[in-house]
């Protein structure tokens, strides 16, 4: 049963987004962060994507890790936050895990627990309703919920396809996961309690009709990516590492090879046919 966090936290949490929003984001003042917070996170921390449990046979199988924070790390004589993405996720799920990330990059809990020394929280909760609340924004959430809603409600009622209809156009507009979508609705009293439990049965057999028929919406309405995981091998800054690496040779080159392997990257980017200058004109080299 879904309970969420003390309520009590819930002003703290948006007081805090509009903190972040107007001292480190003011370009998303006025947006929806939707498929900016990948970048926004790869400016705070070294962002490793790789897909864990892709190419799995079963999908049940498959890892549930959608990410981590590692701890700060010396690198190169400087601390740097490392995040690890399951890019083996879909689109909507990164977004949302890099988001809960960033909460703790930047220390909700901190603010949380300085204002509200005596209200008790589990900090993942905490880190996935800021989550929630950075992604899904009150306002734009209802209203996009209201304008979808009007177009399925029925003598005051909605069928379960209709729904999943709308959460499948929530999910696009806001990139954020099924779960999160009807968690959201039900915060902002679009749903019942009762309506939660329907939604996200506990019953495996339950949860499998309900998420593939998610995903024949998505097809229907050409949400492709809410389906396709991207997969992608990639690293921020990996490249020019490596390439420095290479030149100072103090890492061996088997080693060197294996990650370009891994991460799908080609030889040294800065070889010497890259390297030569070009020819600058009058603006161009002031």
């Amino acid at each position: 049963m879904y309970e969420g966090i003390d309520k009590q936290l819930i002003p703290l949490i948006k007081n805090f987004i509009e903190k972040v929003r107007s001292e480190h984001l003011p370009q998303l003042a006025n947006i929806i962060p939707a498929d900016a917070v990948l970048r926004i996170l790869e400016q705070e921390a070294v962002v490793i994507y790789f897909p864990e449990g892709l190419n799995s046979a079963d999908s049940e199988e498959k890892p549930k890790n959608n990410g981590f924070l590692f701890d700060a790390i010396d690198f190169a004589g400087e601390k740097k936050h490392f995040v690890y993405i399951n890019s083996a996720q879909t689109i909507d799920k990164q977004i949302f895990t890099a988001a809960h990330e960033l909460g703790h990059l930047w220390q909700l809990n901190v603010y949380i627990s300085e204002r509200a020394p005596d209200i008790e929280y589990n900090e993942e909760d905490l880190m996935s309703r800021f989550a929630a609340e950075f992604l899904m924004p009150e306002k734009e959430f209802i209203d996009y919920a209201s304008e979808f809603g009007s177009d399925y409600l029925k003598d005051g009622k909605i069928s379960l396809f209709s729904m999943l209809c709308i959460i499948s156009k929530l999910m696009n507009i806001f990139l954020c996961p099924y779960k999160a979508v009807v968690r959201r609705l039900y915060e902002l009293d679009f749903i019942s309690h009762e309506a939660i439990d329907f939604l996200i049965p506990t019953k495996q057999e339950d949860k499998l009709v309900l998420m593939d028929k998610i995903k024949e919406i998505n097809i229907e309405f050409g949400y492709e990516r809410l389906n396709n995981p991207d997969g992608k091998k990639w690293m921020s800054g990996l490249a020019d590492m490596l390439d420095l690496a290479e030149k100072e040779g103090c890492v061996s080159k088997a080693k060197i090879a294996y990650l370009r392997r891994t991460f799908s990257l080609p030889e040294n980017l800065q070889n010497k046919r890259f390297s030569a200058s070009i020819p600058l004109g009058e603006k161009g080299d002031k």
